[in-house]
């Protein structure tokens, strides 16, 4: 029941992003297109993935809901892409009235989760080493629309007027089996092309 839930309510948030998109400006980006580079490598569309429950850290009862997609980029690059985020539960009205604090943990907790993806694609995420090694990986990256709004009742997603953004990030698992995060080096892309009313950038 749980899973068919999430699954209606991924398909209920397709379609409000993307009836977003359909009208936005010539020089806004199509956001199933969104590429950086390896042109021919597509991300999956938005519902092709069930989306993922990520608990936020240090807040209760406070979850963040994550559409994605994924592509193998070229043969080298572990790509992730954030179509829309959806706040659940109890979260602070502090977290819930920023964008980017959502969007950055989204993109670290998604990092961290190794959500499973189809088998013919390559395994997700580092591969748990033996007990007293580290292992890291750096060829993973996230991409997503430069630009986000809140759009009401804890759901957030890309502006009208948003470009792109790619980042590279390092994830490691200890000894202990703890995992982190770490920036590689900052965002390539721009922020907001044009002011608009509760957009802000959220390439880091």
């Amino acid at each position: 029941m749980k899973l068919l839930e999430l699954r209606v309510r991924a398909l209920l948030c397709s379609v409000f992003i993307l009836g977003i998109l359909s009208f936005a400006p010539a020089n806004a980006q199509n956001f199933d297109q969104c590429l950086p580079d390896c042109q021919n490598d597509n991300f999956t569309l938005m519902g092709m993935l069930p989306p993922i429950l990520l608990a936020v850290p240090g807040q209760p009862g406070c979850s963040l809901e994550v559409n994605y997609g994924y592509r193998n980029a070229c043969g080298l690059w572990n790509d992730f892409f954030i179509y829309s985020i959806q706040a659940i539960g109890t979260c602070s009205q502090s977290f819930l009235t920023d964008p980017n604090a959502i969007m950055q943990t989204a993109t670290t907790l998604l990092l961290m989760s190794n959500p499973p993806i189809d088998m013919m694609m390559n395994k997700v995420g580092p591969t748990k080493p033996s007990c007293g090694n580290v292992n890291c990986v750096t060829n993973w990256r996230v991409s997503k629309g430069s630009c986000w709004k809140a759009y009401g009742g804890g759901l957030f997603g890309p502006c009208e007027t948003s470009g792109c953004c790619l980042q590279p990030f390092q994830i490691c698992r200890d000894f202990c089996d703890n995992i982190t995060v770490q920036n590689l080096a900052p965002a390539t892309g721009g922020g907001c092309l044009v002011a608009e009313i509760g957009c802000v950038t959220v390439c880091q």
